[in-house]
């Protein structure tokens, strides 16, 4: 009988101790890290003004020509080729941290012959405003789409 009372003693003891159990994870070291917080949004009011532009290659080491861009906060933009008399109206408009812009379609200054729309989406990084920029030109070969890239600052 005493050795029952010992075994049962001892199972009671086993059964009752505590276990040792690793200390809690640091829950915050496992958290997914913050999300970088979103540009802020920009608006046709922070570029309104007249914009020298260099349009070049996608890479910039060759330049096309320079335009001038005159934008309003209305988002009726106008873009100045050399050598034509008239201004090119441009569609505008504020999408998060860029401009959208849309024009066309109407004679590209590049080939002359041939009727061209572009969509170009620009960004303001400091004191310069563009971004790259896709003519569609209306013809049926494989050169139809040709992408540029716009950059420029505004003028004093």
């Amino acid at each position: 009988m005493r050795s029952l009372a010992l075994s049962t003693l001892a199972v009671i003891v086993v059964a009752c101790a505590k276990s040792e159990t690793p200390p809690p994870a640091d829950t915050a070291a496992l958290a997914a890290p913050a999300a970088a917080a979103a540009p802020a949004a920009l608006t046709l009011d922070q570029v309104t003004g007249t914009w020298n532009m260099n349009v070049t290659t996608p890479a910039g080491d060759s330049t096309f020509m320079a335009i001038v861009v005159t934008a309003t906060p209305d988002g009726n933009w106008k873009l100045k080729y050399p050598d034509r008399p008239e201004p090119v109206a441009t569609r505008a408009a504020a999408a998060g941290d860029s401009i959208v812009i849309d024009a066309g379609p109407y004679v590209s200054p590049i080939r002359k012959t041939v009727q061209t729309t572009i969509h170009g989406i620009w960004r303001l990084q400091g004191d310069s405003l563009g971004g790259p920029v896709t003519a569609r030109y209306s013809v049926k070969t494989p050169d139809s789409v040709r992408v540029f890239r716009a950059m420029g600052t505004r003028a004093p």
